[in-house]
């Protein structure tokens, strides 16, 4: 238990330090995404680990997984447990997540 909190207190300043970059980058806004009950009980979102953010781009919300990239980077860069969905297989380009037992 105590080695999840301390994955959960990472990823949790990691991502507000995430979304104050994006906030910071001119023309861009970040807000959290509904996470709620879409995601399944063995899901890292479930587990405090994950979390999908809408980028907007002058106040148009961007969709395209390349979009986010910039943010990706910048997240992976963080830590190496990092974790950016737009690098896996079936890219999900808002998802950022903190690696967990081997779980992304």
């Amino acid at each position: 238990m105590e080695k999840l909190l301390e994955a959960r207190q990472e990823f949790t300043c990691d991502l507000a330090e995430l979304i104050r970059y994006i906030n910071s980058q001119q023309g861009f806004k970040c807000v959290v995404g509904r996470d709620g009950e879409k995601h399944m009980k063995d899901s890292l979102h479930y587990e405090g680990l994950a979390h999908d953010l809408l980028i907007y781009r002058d106040g148009v919300w961007i969709e395209k997984t390349e979009e986010y990239k910039f943010a990706g980077d910048f997240w992976k860069g963080l830590r190496p447990e990092n974790k950016w969905g737009g690098d896996f297989k079936t890219a999900d380009g808002n998802h950022f997540s903190h690696g967990f037992y081997g779980r992304a």
